[in-house]
């Protein structure tokens, strides 16, 4: 009779055990792309020249970028307004644009970023 029941209990554990197997899990889509990956051409030739000019700016690419799609409107206005306004834009924390780093990260600005 012990048997028996061993046989029974065994039999219904390896039931059991072969329902058990995990259904597949559905596949999820890919995160976005951060870093620089994530930059449009224009955005990585504009990162790509101001690193030349002012290399501590191009530490945070993506900041960077941005900072220069947002220079496109006050280079419509002029290089007497874009400059100061890219002097201020692109300073901060231990690091202040020149007069002459300004000039020369607007124009990269606009031969890329504000080209479109």
């Amino acid at each position: 009779m012990i048997f028996i029941r061993f046989v029974l209990i065994a039999a219904g554990l390896f039931v059991l055990a072969g329902c058990a197997t995990p259904s597949p899990v559905p596949a999820t889509s890919a995160p976005a792309p951060a870093g620089p990956d994530a930059l449009t051409p224009e955005e990585v030739a504009f990162v790509e020249q101001v690193a030349t000019i002012a290399p501590p700016l191009a530490e945070n690419p993506e900041r960077l970028a941005r900072r220069g799609a947002n220079s496109c409107d006050s280079i419509a206005r002029g290089l007497d307004v874009a400059i100061p306004q890219a002097i201020e834009r692109f300073s901060g924390g231990s690091y202040t644009v020149t007069t002459e780093e300004a000039e020369a990260i607007v124009i990269a600005a606009q031969q890329t970023v504000c080209a479109g």
